[in-house]
């Protein structure tokens, strides 16, 4: 406890202390002598009693008791003197000062000191309760909730001006009155049953009722009861506080009905919206159906049109007849890469391509597309250059095929609409992305033609007469080819000046795969020229095919690559030869899709079974990547889309194929 001691004389000050530290350990006193250290002390520090003598030098009591209540209010001033005469003691105590003690006999100092700490504690409390008091009282005059306080028969002590304002009732008017004068009696006894058993359990009660103003009116009551007891536990008094939520009420009533007929008209709306959204599946079932069915149709005999054309070119000598089954392979790839930018298309259309994640190697894959254009480009006098940034990763993570695809496209177009000057392919990684460049000195753009360049079924030059073929679709797909894989593309054209495209999609080096050269992708749209026979050599092929002219196919490119060649017409056939001969006797199996009694798939999963280690490859007109995805699911390994490459066909094989024996019998040709 930290007391203040004033006094001139510091002996007196110390015999104070020393009586002061005899009774009590823990007391800590400070000296002040004059005015100035009187103030600093005052301000220092908040004291638990102030000692002080009555007379200073040049100092006025009266003007030293007003500096200590005005700095130190509610804390004990004890005057501690040699005499004082009783009329001044009794001024004193009128003016402030809490007790007396002598200094001749401070034995009582204590007794006075803990009395004085007691009092001042009283009147703090008191202070504080009354302020306490007069705040509540302003607080809940000033609510806009209305409040009751009831003894605990329900008669009325005590209203708030709110509670006035909404039932009209003062507190004049509600003297020996009971709360019950408010009911409506349009509540169940139960609910009054329920708030009383809730209040004598001390539990506070919430709830609305329907109660009536002074002038008769109706209103919702929303109210909370308390209980309030004294510290015995004893209930005294019964506080409850009100709101009229009439206006409110008629909302809800409102909002009721309004949610009502909102969920009504939402509860069409879904069936609205889903009887659209099944009929817009079912037309995105039929379209891509329909997109299967055709590709499948016009694959098939273009499979067979454009194999019996590798053979016819493999097998003639004369020039004239080699260049008549050239025309045939580049018509007939051209009708393919149509028919592959319809389906990709459709693909992106209906958010059902995604993009692969592999390694690349980038200047084998640029190389590789330029190379598909490098003879077209000499003849016709074009300069077809590619310049790759030398500090770009070889290899990079990507989807292959597709950002093949992509510069194909475009250097497709570059070549064809240029007539004389040359073509630039370029890439580097100045940006920290993968930029492609094609610069070409062709025919150029005008802004108007820049514009709409990327849109679908949109050509530079639509008269009937134009000189330049084309589906319009391969620049939408490379747009959307490239905004998949997270860039963007750019051209700057002008008539006569020529166009370049830029491509930036994001970089991302990868590992050397262990493989590297293995599963590299071919560029897509590479003319079929096929290679001179004989890679299969050794190789047992059992292959199923309902379609006779395919059969023929099968066996006419097969064995000019030197394979021997077993034929069946449906896959239940080619599980009866499996069966007949033992798997060992062939080294692969290579089925069609679509055949009577058993198709493909079937094929396939029976083979699992049965010849767990014989390779089944699938040859299908379907080209959906759906179809490939449901071809390795059945068990195959890869598939083949028709029209068939014979290099792809021949490398599939050789890639997935049992290495080739020597057969303990030759199965019969076909079946």
């Amino acid at each position: 406890m930290d007391i203040l001691i004033l006094d001139e004389t510091r002996a007196d000050y110390l015999a104070v202390e020393r009586h002061l530290a005899r009774r009590d350990a823990a007391i800590n006193c400070h000296w002040a002598s004059d005015w100035a250290s009187i103030e600093a002390a005052l301000a220092a520090q908040r004291w638990a009693v102030i000692l002080t003598d009555y007379t200073f030098p040049g100092i006025r009591f009266l003007d030293l008791l007003l500096l200590v209540q005005a700095r130190q209010p509610d804390v004990p001033i004890i005057l501690v003197s040699g005499s004082l005469g009783e009329e001044t003691a009794v001024d004193l105590y009128r003016q402030g000062v809490w007790d007396f003690a002598l200094k001749d006999n401070l034995g009582r100092l204590q007794t006075i000191m803990d009395r004085s700490l007691r009092e001042a504690s009283e009147r703090v409390a008191r202070r504080r309760a009354e302020a306490s008091l007069r705040l509540v009282d302003a607080a809940m005059n000033a609510s806009d909730r209305a409040v009751m306080i009831t003894d605990v028969q329900g008669y009325v002590e005590w209203v708030n001006g709110a509670f006035t304002r909404l039932t009209g009732y003062a507190l004049d008017d509600l003297h020996a009155r009971n709360a019950r004068l408010l009911r409506s009696g349009l509540e169940p006894n139960a609910v009054d049953t329920l708030r009383w058993t809730t209040l004598e359990e001390g539990r506070p009660w919430h709830g609305e009722l329907i109660n009536r103003r002074k002038d008769g009116s109706l209103y919702h009551d929303e109210m909370t009861i308390t209980p309030v007891r004294d510290p015995s536990g004893i209930l005294k008094n019964i506080v409850s506080v009100h709101q009229d939520v009439t206006e409110r009420k008629a909302m809800e009533a409102a909002l009721l009905q309004s949610q009502q007929a909102l969920q009504a008209h939402k509860d069409h709306l879904e069936e609205v919206v889903a009887s659209r959204t099944a009929e817009a599946e079912r037309l995105s079932r039929v379209k891509s159906e329909f997109l299967a069915n055709m590709s499948h149709e016009i694959r098939t005999p273009l499979n067979a049109m454009l194999g019996m054309a590798q053979v016819g070119w493999r097998q003639c000598k004369d020039t004239g007849d080699r260049r008549t089954f050239t025309r045939i392979l580049d018509s007939g790839q051209h009708l393919v890469r149509v028919l592959d930018d319809i389906l990709d298309f459709s693909k992106i259309d209906m958010g059902k391509l995604h993009l692969d994640s592999a390694p690349v190697d980038l200047p084998a894959l640029l190389g590789a597309a330029a190379d598909m254009f490098s003879e077209s480009a000499r003849a016709r006098g074009l300069a077809l250059e590619v310049d790759v940034d030398p500090a770009l990763p070889r290899w990079i993570l990507g989807d292959g095929l597709r950002l093949s695809q992509v510069v194909v496209n475009i250097l497709s177009n570059a070549v064809k609409f240029t007539e004389r000057g040359g073509v630039t392919l370029s890439a580097d990684g100045a940006s920290g992305n993968l930029e492609l460049r094609v610069v070409d000195t062709g025919v150029g753009m005008t802004d108007a033609q820049v514009q709409r360049i990327f849109q679908p079924f949109e050509q530079a030059d639509t008269s009937t007469t134009r000189r330049f073929g084309g589906s319009g679709l391969g620049l939408a797909i490379t747009a959307r080819l490239v905004e998949l894989m997270g860039g963007s593309i750019a051209v700057i054209s002008a008539p006569g000046a020529g166009s370049t495209f830029s491509i930036t999609v994001p970089l991302t080096a990868a590992p050397v795969p262990v493989e590297a050269a293995e599963d590299a992708a071919v560029p897509r749209g590479r003319a079929a020229r096929p290679q001179r026979g004989g890679r299969l050599k050794g190789v047992h092929i059992l292959a199923a095919e309902d379609n006779e002219t395919n059969r023929i196919l099968l066996g006419e490119i097969l064995r000019l690559e030197g394979a021997q060649l077993t034929l069946a017409n449906d896959g239940a056939a080619a599980c009866e030869l499996v069966a007949r001969h033992g798997e060992a006797t062939f080294d692969v199996v290579l089925t069609d899709i679509q055949m009577p009694v058993m198709d493909g798939y079937g094929l396939a999963r029976s083979l699992r079974t049965t010849a767990p280690t014989l390779p089944v490859i699938g040859l299908t007109a379907h080209a959906m990547e759906e179809e490939r995805q449901r071809c390795l699911a059945a068990g195959m390994l890869s598939h083949v889309s028709k029209p068939i490459d014979l290099d792809a066909l021949v490398a599939t094989v050789l890639r997935y194929a049992r290495a080739p024996r020597a057969a303990d019998h030759q199965p019969a040709s076909s079946a």
